[in-house]
Protein backbone atom coordinates (compact mmCIF):
# COMPACT_ATOMS: atom_id res chain seq x y z
CA UNK A 1 0.00 0.00 0.00
CA UNK A 2 1.68 3.69 -0.76
CA UNK A 3 2.27 5.56 1.99
CA UNK A 4 1.21 9.05 0.32
CA UNK A 5 -2.72 8.23 1.41
CA UNK A 6 -1.72 7.27 4.51
CA UNK A 7 -0.36 10.91 5.72
CA UNK A 8 -3.51 12.62 6.89
CA UNK A 9 -4.02 8.94 9.07
CA UNK A 10 -0.57 9.54 10.35
CA UNK A 11 -1.70 13.54 11.36
CA UNK A 12 -4.69 11.84 12.54
CA UNK A 13 -2.69 9.75 15.28
CA UNK A 14 -0.62 12.93 15.83
CA UNK A 15 -3.46 14.68 17.11
CA UNK A 16 -4.21 11.61 19.26
CA UNK A 17 -1.43 10.83 21.18
CA UNK A 18 1.42 12.75 22.56
CA UNK A 19 3.87 11.39 19.58
CA UNK A 20 7.02 10.91 21.91
CA UNK A 21 9.45 7.64 22.89
CA UNK A 22 11.96 5.55 21.18
CA UNK A 23 11.25 2.37 19.01
CA UNK A 24 10.15 -0.69 20.27
CA UNK A 25 13.32 -2.41 19.73
CA UNK A 26 15.03 -0.52 22.58
CA UNK A 27 12.02 -0.93 24.91
CA UNK A 28 13.75 -2.82 27.67
CA UNK A 29 16.80 -0.47 27.49
CA UNK A 30 14.78 2.68 27.27
CA UNK A 31 12.52 1.70 30.85
CA UNK A 32 16.02 1.37 32.59
CA UNK A 33 16.70 4.66 30.94
CA UNK A 34 13.98 6.11 31.75
CA UNK A 35 14.02 4.77 35.22
CA UNK A 36 17.40 6.99 35.75
CA UNK A 37 16.05 9.90 34.09
CA UNK A 38 12.89 9.79 36.11
CA UNK A 39 14.77 10.29 39.45
CA UNK A 40 16.88 13.03 37.71
CA UNK A 41 14.24 14.93 35.90
CA UNK A 42 11.01 13.98 38.80
CA UNK A 43 8.85 12.75 35.41
CA UNK A 44 5.35 12.15 35.77
CA UNK A 45 2.78 10.33 34.43
CA UNK A 46 2.31 7.23 32.08
CA UNK A 47 4.37 6.53 29.56
CA UNK A 48 3.32 8.19 26.04
CA UNK A 49 0.91 5.87 23.57
CA UNK A 50 3.85 5.53 20.58
CA UNK A 51 6.48 4.40 23.37
CA UNK A 52 4.34 1.58 24.37
CA UNK A 53 2.66 0.36 20.53
CA UNK A 54 5.22 -1.25 18.01
CA UNK A 55 2.66 -1.23 15.72
CA UNK A 56 2.02 2.24 16.39
CA UNK A 57 5.54 3.21 16.39
CA UNK A 58 6.57 1.75 12.75
CA UNK A 59 3.33 3.28 11.20
CA UNK A 60 4.54 6.95 12.08
CA UNK A 61 7.73 6.37 11.36
CA UNK A 62 7.01 5.29 8.07
CA UNK A 63 4.81 8.39 7.41
CA UNK A 64 7.84 10.34 8.76
CA UNK A 65 10.06 8.94 6.65
CA UNK A 66 7.67 9.51 3.77
CA UNK A 67 7.10 13.45 4.80
CA UNK A 68 10.76 13.97 5.03
CA UNK A 69 12.61 11.58 2.38
CA UNK A 70 13.99 14.32 0.48
CA UNK A 71 15.73 16.12 3.52
CA UNK A 72 16.69 12.85 5.18
CA UNK A 73 18.48 11.68 1.53
CA UNK A 74 19.80 15.23 1.27
CA UNK A 75 21.56 14.78 4.65
CA UNK A 76 23.05 11.23 4.29
CA UNK A 77 24.18 12.17 1.16
CA UNK A 78 25.92 15.51 2.52
CA UNK A 79 27.72 13.00 5.11
CA UNK A 80 28.94 10.85 2.74
CA UNK A 81 30.27 13.19 0.99
CA UNK A 82 31.91 15.48 4.16
CA UNK A 83 31.99 13.06 6.71
CA UNK A 84 31.06 13.32 10.16
CA UNK A 85 34.01 14.44 12.46
CA UNK A 86 33.22 14.29 15.82
CA UNK A 87 32.87 17.29 17.79
CA UNK A 88 30.99 19.92 15.98
CA UNK A 89 28.40 22.19 17.70
CA UNK A 90 24.92 20.74 15.90
CA UNK A 91 22.12 22.68 15.40
CA UNK A 92 19.04 20.58 14.64
CA UNK A 93 15.76 20.62 14.92
CA UNK A 94 12.69 22.27 12.47
CA UNK A 95 12.79 25.16 9.55
CA UNK A 96 13.71 27.68 12.26
CA UNK A 97 17.39 26.02 11.82
CA UNK A 98 16.67 24.82 8.23
CA UNK A 99 16.51 28.80 7.27
CA UNK A 100 19.43 29.92 9.06
CA UNK A 101 21.57 30.54 6.23
CA UNK A 102 24.14 32.59 8.04
CA UNK A 103 25.19 29.53 11.05
CA UNK A 104 28.26 28.89 9.98
CA UNK A 105 29.25 32.52 9.76
CA UNK A 106 27.97 33.47 12.64
CA UNK A 107 29.48 30.96 14.84
CA UNK A 108 32.65 31.07 13.56
CA UNK A 109 35.27 30.09 14.41
CA UNK A 110 33.48 27.00 15.90
CA UNK A 111 33.26 24.58 13.72
CA UNK A 112 28.92 23.63 13.08
CA UNK A 113 26.54 21.57 11.43
CA UNK A 114 23.22 22.17 10.50
CA UNK A 115 20.49 19.66 10.47
CA UNK A 116 17.19 21.94 10.29
CA UNK A 117 13.78 20.23 8.37
CA UNK A 118 11.54 22.43 7.64
CA UNK A 119 7.84 21.58 9.26
CA UNK A 120 9.18 18.44 11.49
CA UNK A 121 8.05 18.09 15.31
CA UNK A 122 10.27 17.29 18.13
CA UNK A 123 9.26 13.53 18.11
CA UNK A 124 10.31 13.54 14.15
CA UNK A 125 13.72 15.26 15.12
CA UNK A 126 13.63 11.46 18.14
CA UNK A 127 12.55 9.41 15.73
CA UNK A 128 15.88 10.31 13.44
CA UNK A 129 18.08 10.58 16.23
CA UNK A 130 20.59 8.07 14.03
CA UNK A 131 21.24 10.13 11.40
CA UNK A 132 20.71 13.60 12.22
CA UNK A 133 22.19 13.44 15.66
CA UNK A 134 24.27 10.49 17.17
CA UNK A 135 26.68 9.53 13.98
CA UNK A 136 27.83 13.65 14.57
CA UNK A 137 29.35 12.62 17.58
CA UNK A 138 28.41 16.55 18.71
CA UNK A 139 30.22 18.31 21.79
CA UNK A 140 27.05 20.61 21.99
CA UNK A 141 23.67 20.10 20.20
CA UNK A 142 21.72 23.45 20.10
CA UNK A 143 18.11 22.42 19.71
CA UNK A 144 14.74 24.29 17.91
CA UNK A 145 12.29 22.27 17.83
CA UNK A 146 8.85 21.83 19.50
CA UNK A 147 7.10 25.02 17.81
CA UNK A 148 5.37 22.82 14.97
CA UNK A 149 4.00 20.06 17.60
CA UNK A 150 2.14 22.96 19.93
CA UNK A 151 0.02 23.56 16.35
CA UNK A 152 -1.85 20.98 16.97
CA UNK A 153 -4.88 20.69 18.88
CA UNK A 154 -4.23 17.85 20.56
CA UNK A 155 -0.86 18.63 21.75
CA UNK A 156 -0.18 20.29 25.24
CA UNK A 157 2.90 22.06 26.64
CA UNK A 158 3.30 18.69 28.86
CA UNK A 159 3.16 16.55 25.81
CA UNK A 160 6.00 18.91 24.18
CA UNK A 161 8.27 18.88 27.37
CA UNK A 162 7.89 14.97 27.75
CA UNK A 163 8.86 15.07 23.83
CA UNK A 164 12.15 16.84 25.17
CA UNK A 165 12.47 14.79 27.65
CA UNK A 166 12.60 11.41 25.78
CA UNK A 167 15.10 13.26 23.75
CA UNK A 168 17.61 14.19 26.60
CA UNK A 169 17.32 10.89 28.04
CA UNK A 170 18.38 9.57 24.41
CA UNK A 171 21.40 11.99 24.19
CA UNK A 172 22.48 11.09 27.63
CA UNK A 173 22.34 7.66 27.05
CA UNK A 174 23.99 7.32 23.51
CA UNK A 175 26.26 10.86 23.97
CA UNK A 176 27.00 11.47 27.80
CA UNK A 177 29.50 14.18 27.47
CA UNK A 178 27.45 16.13 24.83
CA UNK A 179 25.78 19.27 26.36
CA UNK A 180 22.33 20.21 24.80
CA UNK A 181 21.18 23.90 24.45
CA UNK A 182 17.12 24.11 24.34
CA UNK A 183 16.49 27.36 22.34
CA UNK A 184 13.15 28.47 23.41
CA UNK A 185 10.15 28.02 21.48
CA UNK A 186 9.82 31.55 19.75
CA UNK A 187 6.93 33.81 19.32
CA UNK A 188 5.98 35.05 15.88
CA UNK A 189 3.21 37.54 14.47
CA UNK A 190 1.77 34.11 12.75
CA UNK A 191 1.74 32.27 15.53
CA UNK A 192 0.63 34.90 18.59
CA UNK A 193 -2.80 32.94 19.46
CA UNK A 194 -0.70 30.16 20.57
CA UNK A 195 1.82 32.27 23.09
CA UNK A 196 0.46 30.34 25.96
CA UNK A 197 1.30 26.82 24.68
CA UNK A 198 4.34 28.51 23.75
CA UNK A 199 5.08 29.97 27.04
CA UNK A 200 4.06 27.15 28.47
CA UNK A 201 6.49 24.87 27.30
CA UNK A 202 9.61 27.16 27.81
CA UNK A 203 8.64 27.17 31.62
CA UNK A 204 8.75 23.51 31.70
CA UNK A 205 11.27 23.35 29.98
CA UNK A 206 13.24 25.72 31.95
CA UNK A 207 12.51 24.15 35.10
CA UNK A 208 13.64 20.84 33.85
CA UNK A 209 17.33 22.50 32.60
CA UNK A 210 17.69 23.22 36.22
CA UNK A 211 18.26 20.38 37.37
CA UNK A 212 20.42 18.55 34.98
CA UNK A 213 24.47 19.69 34.54
CA UNK A 214 24.29 19.51 31.00
CA UNK A 215 21.40 20.72 29.80
CA UNK A 216 20.82 24.66 29.35
CA UNK A 217 17.52 26.38 28.46
CA UNK A 218 18.27 29.58 25.83
CA UNK A 219 15.74 32.49 26.28
CA UNK A 220 15.74 33.24 22.57
CA UNK A 221 12.02 34.38 22.64
CA UNK A 222 12.39 37.56 24.49
CA UNK A 223 14.82 38.80 22.13
CA UNK A 224 11.82 39.47 19.57
CA UNK A 225 9.60 41.04 20.78
CA UNK A 226 8.81 44.97 20.68
CA UNK A 227 9.93 46.27 23.67
CA UNK A 228 7.01 48.63 24.21
CA UNK A 229 4.19 46.15 22.97
CA UNK A 230 5.84 43.12 24.24
CA UNK A 231 4.31 41.41 21.06
CA UNK A 232 6.57 39.93 18.39
CA UNK A 233 8.28 42.54 16.41
CA UNK A 234 6.98 42.88 12.43
CA UNK A 235 10.89 44.11 11.54
CA UNK A 236 12.54 40.90 12.45
CA UNK A 237 10.37 38.36 10.83
CA UNK A 238 9.97 37.39 6.93
CA UNK A 239 7.14 37.90 4.28
CA UNK A 240 5.62 34.98 5.71
CA UNK A 241 5.12 36.11 9.66
CA UNK A 242 6.46 33.13 10.94
CA UNK A 243 10.41 32.84 9.84
CA UNK A 244 13.12 34.86 11.09
CA UNK A 245 15.23 37.51 8.51
CA UNK A 246 18.53 38.49 8.79
CA UNK A 247 17.54 41.00 11.32
CA UNK A 248 15.62 38.37 14.24
CA UNK A 249 18.64 36.24 13.26
CA UNK A 250 21.16 38.54 14.12
CA UNK A 251 19.18 38.82 17.70
CA UNK A 252 19.94 34.75 17.94
CA UNK A 253 23.55 35.19 16.85
CA UNK A 254 23.90 37.80 20.12
CA UNK A 255 22.59 35.19 22.52
CA UNK A 256 23.61 32.21 20.85
CA UNK A 257 27.34 32.70 19.68
CA UNK A 258 28.99 33.23 23.19
CA UNK A 259 27.76 29.44 24.39
CA UNK A 260 28.75 28.06 20.72
CA UNK A 261 32.04 29.57 21.49
CA UNK A 262 32.61 28.51 25.39
CA UNK A 263 32.18 25.21 24.09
Amino acid sequence: MSLRPLLALGLLFALLVAACGGPPAGRAARAEAGGALSARFELRGAQPLLWQNDTLWDFMRRISLERFRRELDKFAEQDAREGTPPGRLLFVGSSSIRVWDSLARDMAPAAVVRRGFGGSTLWEVLQHFELLVARHRPRAIFLYAGENDLTLPNVSPGHTADCFRAFAAKVLEVLPETRIYFLSVKPSPLRWHLREKFRGTNAIIEELARKHPRIEYIDVAGSLLDPLSREPDPALFRSDRLHLNDSGYQRWTQIVRPLALAN
